[in-house]
């Protein structure tokens, strides 16, 4: 697919998610891409330990510095985003103020916006996000990769909910999972039959979005060398318990709040 090379292979977001069938409760936990880790056998990014079509190396980097073990594993690419964004219709997101990125082509009005496939997918990648006063004055979010990992959760939590109200066995919502499925999306073993896609999806559905608990790793500033990277900081009482839910030592109900 030639719009799928010009985009390139690369790690964009990081997350992980924990599931809980019998009280109906899940949780997000997001990996800011510059996090300086151990990738096998010495330190780089943490996007470096992606490796198209095996997770393998993710999955022991997680668990070499988070203590956390990933039971499935979900590859989607771009295709397969702006696929499930189109097949639910679009997703709603309010904004306070007119929102752009100039890096992106991404300019949007005030108020309730609905993206489209293309537009969401500039919209959840955007690192130059700007709001726009009354005044017409520019202010970049101050956040830089944390207010995108936020607004990544955020449009996770109106994309499924989107997908659970038109009905995940909705025939377009349907045709555009199997879809990506089968050309996108690359799965671990435990999750290749779409019987046992179709039983988390079951899952999924008796899970109210909004109350997803979502999170992301503490860190802080680090130079190494020439590099502007972050140092995970895992020592705070509030980290180690999020950390503690994920690693499954502790349960989803009284998850903490960050």
């Amino acid at each position: 697919d030639p719009a799928r090379d010009s985009i390139g292979s690369r790690s964009d977001s990081i997350m992980v998610m924990r599931v809980d069938p019998s009280t109906d409760q899940a949780a997000v936990l997001s990996f800011p891409r510059d996090l300086w880790v151990k990738v096998g056998g010495s330190k780089g990014r943490i996007n470096s330990a992606y490796v198209e079509n095996d997770y393998s190396l993710l999955a022991q980097t997680l668990f070499d510095t988070f203590g956390i073990t990933v039971d499935h594993y979900l590859q989607i690419d771009f295709c397969a985003f702006k696929k499930i964004v189109d097949a639910v219709g679009g997703v709603t997101v309010p904004f306070s103020t007119r929102i752009i990125d100039l890096h992106v082509g991404l300019d949007v009005a005030k108020g309730c916006h609905t993206f489209g496939g293309d537009e969401a997918l500039a919209y959840v990648r955007s690192r130059h996000l700007k709001s726009v006063d009354e005044n017409g004055v520019k202010h970049e979010d101050r956040a830089a990769d944390f207010g995108r990992i936020s607004r990544q959760q955020d449009f996770l939590r109106r994309m499924l909910q989107a997908a659970l109200e038109k009905g995940l066995f909705n025939p377009t919502v349907a045709r555009a999972l199997i879809e990506s499925l089968q050309e996108d999306i690359v799965r671990d073993s435990g999750l290749l039959a779409l019987d046992e896609v179709r039983s988390f999806a079951g899952v999924m559905r008796d899970i109210d979005p909004s109350h997803i608990r979502t999170y992301q790793v503490e860190s802080t500033s680090l130079r190494v060398g020439e590099n502007a990277v972050q140092k995970p900081a895992l020592k705070g009482a509030n980290m180690k318990a999020i950390l503690a839910i994920f690693q499954g030592d502790a349960p989803l109900a009284g998850a903490p709040v960050q």
